[in-house]
């Protein structure tokens, strides 16, 4: 598939490191959009940080008249939120001011649980062992304009925690939870969703420079925020604020995240070592799944790469809501890393950023 010039633009930012051939990656890249794009994606911004260097590419439309894509639109990120979630219980373990096998209890200010939610730590809530559902079965019923906190609130949330009696004694099994990273991130900002966005913003977001990175947009970032598309093309109802958006609330920028994942690959020597610790205690701390074939870490999971007959780890997080879906990926050893917004949901952004991944590794190794 050609893309237009019209709806195309491209760039490229250096960063401090090793120079290698950085047209190859933009080729891919250039795959990479044109597979989304006809998988029905109408416009994406992409990262790829490969030896040192971020790449760009941004294609198709926004959604919004007027408002071209580029690494500074700003895109819902879905669920790559959790990630952020996890990151800021990583940095609290590592101060010392919580440890993962603390109970959920300890932070409901005296909320009373069912006897099996009263064996939940924060290590299960990040793992998706704590036995929550998806989503609250109250919550789900709502049409997507109605999931804001004015129709659920906060408080509606933590009662039907309160109410929730898991299927299976603690930890349960593995199962997708919305819900149990929303807790968590409640239980890290005080029961506030204010508390838990202006942590982030002063305990990640600021020191690595992710200034447009958020739960809540002022009037100029909210012109710069893509509209998401349904599948039959017609504009989603626009993401509202939930009671447990720190699962899957924060918009962000292709930009922002180039800063994120240069933290992750240990490539900023500005980040604080509290920061790099929480990021490792989140990326590194889990349990092997899918018989060994996988890890799950906090909200992260590490999927097997086999590259130049060798295997390699990559720890990835997908995330889709109705208009958008997004993507990250690094790898340490490898020095590489991608994250790809997309303002339509249902995409396969996983599988094909995991095939853009092995791609750059093979030309960056």
């Amino acid at each position: 598939m050609q893309l237009h010039p019209a709806i195309l633009s491209i760039s490229l930012a250096l960063l401090p490191g090793s120079v290698f051939a950085h047209g190859s990656v933009l080729s891919l890249m250039k795959q990479t959009a044109s597979e989304l794009l006809s998988e029905g994606a109408p416009g994406l911004s992409m990262v790829v940080i490969a030896k040192g260097r971020a790449y760009y590419w941004n294609a198709g439309s926004s959604g919004r008249p007027g408002l071209d894509v580029t690494e500074h639109t700003l895109f819902e990120t879905a669920s790559i939120s959790k990630v952020f979630t996890t990151t800021l219980l990583g940095i609290d373990v590592a101060r010392g001011r919580k440890a993962l096998n603390d109970p959920v209890r300890k932070y409901l200010h005296g909320r009373p649980l069912q006897p099996r939610m009263r064996a939940a730590t924060l290590e299960m809530l990040a793992t998706f062992t704590a036995g929550l559902p998806g989503e609250p079965p109250d919550f789900r019923v709502l049409r997507t304009s109605e999931h804001g906190i004015a129709n659920y609130t906060v408080s509606d949330f933590l009662h039907f925690i309160s109410l929730w009696r898991p299927a299976a004694l603690l930890p349960a099994p593995r199962f997708y939870s919305d819900a149990s990273v929303g807790l968590l991130g409640l239980c890290l900002g005080d029961l506030r969703l204010t508390t838990w966005e202006n942590r982030l913003r002063r305990e990640i977001f600021r020191p690595l420079g992710m200034s447009d990175t958020a739960l809540q947009l002022d009037a100029g970032r909210r012109s710069r925020l893509a509209r998401g598309e349904q599948s039959d093309g017609s504009p989603a109802d626009d993401w509202v604020i939930d009671a447990f958006a720190a699962a899957d609330g924060i918009k962000s920028t292709a930009f922002d995240l180039s800063h994120f994942l240069t933290a992750l690959l240990g490539e900023d020597p500005s980040v604080s070592n509290r920061l790099a610790a929480g990021m490792a205690i989140a990326t590194e701390t889990g349990f092997p799944i899918f018989n060994g074939h996988g890890f799950q870490a906090l909200a992260w999971t590490w999927a097997p790469l086999t590259i130049g007959g060798r295997q390699f780890w990559i720890v990835t997080k997908n995330g889709n809501i109705p208009g958008f879906s997004s993507q990250i990926s690094f790898n340490r050893d490898l020095g590489i890393g991608a994250a790809i917004l997309a303002n339509r949901g249902d995409l396969p952004v996983r599988n094909i950023e995991l095939d853009l991944m092995k791609r750059v590794a093979a030309i960056a190794r």
